[in-house]
């Protein structure tokens, strides 16, 4: 599994000496001077999402994952990386991909600071019940390999009224799971991200979301995770 990650350039300096001109002035300095190092500079935190193509973005918005992912980190002056894949879920996934525990090694290998594990829409036809136990299997996977992140589970994004009523069940599964983990859940269809008040913010195929739309997600998803602690208040 690839991750897509920020292309944001950080100079790590550390200074182990100092070049010095010789002049006659130098003659005279105090033979003791010695060059005071630089501490090397902490790469800034960072923002993990997996999921499917809410996250992973589309043509239609936030393509490379730079939809709500990209626009939450830079808010908070931070980096961000998805693995997300389109058309995964924790149980469905289409002919090619695997579901969402085959990102579970790059994400590992990014260390963010938070992960957000969102969705899935895509799991609507699989069957429910076995939506819970995978959910927990990736939770308790997550939660050994990454113990100093910060792991926050999202719903299933629903995209108008009608689909938020059939995903109900796959709702439940995730949000049973994430509190057996001991993990917060954002409940995106309770905080109702998308209604049918929100059709413009959904593309022409009525799934994914606009580059507006990924900006509400982003506005509300930061907001959560500002109440969570997870991120500074101030990047809400």
């Amino acid at each position: 599994m690839r991750i897509v990650t920020a292309s944001a350039a950080i100079v790590l300096a550390v200074l182990a000496g100092l070049l010095v001109v010789k002049t006659r002035a130098d003659a005279d300095a105090a033979p003791d001077v010695r060059p005071v190092p630089v501490a090397a500079v902490a790469p800034r935190p960072m923002l993990g999402v997996i999921g499917d193509s809410i996250a992973a973005g589309t043509s239609i918005g936030g393509a490379g994952g730079q939809g709500f992912p990209r626009m939450i980190a830079e808010r908070a002056g931070w980096r961000w990386g998805t693995t997300a894949v389109v058309g995964t879920g924790y149980v469905t996934h289409p002919a090619g991909t695997l579901p969402y525990d085959s990102q579970v090694d790059a994400m590992v290998a990014a260390h963010p600071t938070v992960l957000v594990v969102e969705g899935s829409q895509n799991d609507l036809h699989s069957d429910a019940r076995a939506v819970g136990p995978a959910a927990r299997a990736l939770y308790a996977r997550l939660r050994a390999a990454l113990p100093q992140t910060r792991i926050v589970v999202v719903g299933p994004v629903a995209s108008n009224s009608a689909q938020a009523a059939a995903l109900a069940e796959v709702d439940a599964a995730t949000a049973a799971a994430a509190r057996s983990a001991g993990l917060p859940y954002v409940d995106a269809i309770g905080e109702g991200w998308f209604t049918d008040a929100q059709a413009s913010l959904i593309g022409v195929d009525h799934i994914h979301p606009t580059w507006a739309g990924h900006e509400r997600i982003a506005d509300l998803l930061g907001a959560d995770l500002a109440r969570l602690g997870a991120l500074p208040p101030s990047a809400a």
